[in-house]
């Protein structure tokens, strides 16, 4: 469960997007362990301004018991809209960096029905104050089967 969403160069027009993905799952006797990262480098058609995303994920599910479930993760992720350096009236558009932190508890009420709680936090740092922030965020979550 990534917290990251796909990052992109700003445009109303086509992108030319060079990405490259890496993917791993190890599945152990009383754990599951994922890694994923990624890099893109995006190219606005219209100007050819280019920008850069990179973002890197480790999540780990450990097997606790048959009734719950439990999964940990930790997500960095770079944005660098290089488009955007040389205009200094789009500073919200400057590199950023943002550390993303998960953990969800979840269990199955029955075959159709179950409940999770997510509790994300989010720590981003750009080279505009007016673009950093820090978030804590909680979810719940009741997913129906029909």
């Amino acid at each position: 469960n990534s917290v990251r969403t796909n990052s992109s160069i700003s445009s109303n027009g086509p992108i030319f997007d060079e990405r490259a993905t890496l993917g791993y799952t190890y599945t152990g006797r009383r754990a599951t362990t994922n890694v994923f990262g990624s890099f893109s480098q995006q190219t606005r058609a219209e100007d050819g301004a280019e920008g850069e995303f990179k973002d890197f994920t480790v999540s780990f599910s450990p097997q606790i018991s048959r009734t719950y479930t439990v999964t940990g993760s930790l997500t960095w992720g770079e944005d660098d809209p290089l488009a955007y350096r040389t205009a200094p009236t789009l500073q919200d558009f400057s590199k950023s960096e943002s550390w993303y932190y998960l953990v969800q508890v979840g269990r199955p009420l029955n075959n159709r029905m179950s409940v999770s709680l997510n509790y994300q936090f989010t720590d981003r740092q750009s080279d505009d104050s007016f673009n950093e922030y820090q978030e804590n965020r909680v979810i719940a979550t009741l997913s129906i089967s029909l």
